[in-house]
């Protein structure tokens, strides 16, 4: 391999840097892993149905599981507990957060 020489005689379209790949943005990264996770999901359920039977068993099982707990936790919970369910139910609905109680004014009734 011939090295091009250095210095004042030099060629100058050797110091071209090659193209670069164009980067992904993040949306097209989230929609490409959401259509790798998607599809793969469908392809291993397709091929193997040991495999379809864990994935429904988890699909249903796990949203299954943490109603149950949240449930158990209304039921049976100390009051900070209570309030951290309920908490996090707003947040799942996409509720606003109610106002404290001290900010709402003298509720007292006299």
């Amino acid at each position: 391999m011939v090295m091009p020489p250095s210095g004042p005689g030099r060629r100058r379209d050797l110091d071209v840097e090659p193209p670069r790949e164009p980067r992904l943005r993040r949306p097209a990264k989230l929609a490409v892993g959401t259509c790798v996770g998607v599809t793969g999901e469908a392809m291993v359920s397709y091929h193997h149905p040991v495999l379809q039977m864990i994935l429904v068993a988890s699909d249903v099982g796990l949203p299954t599981l943490l109603a149950m707990a949240l449930f158990a936790i209304i039921l049976f919970g100390s009051e900070a507990r209570q309030e951290r369910a309920f908490r996090l139910l707003r947040w799942i609905g996409d509720k606003p957060e109610p106002p404290n109680p001290a900010s709402r004014g003298s509720m007292t009734s006299s």
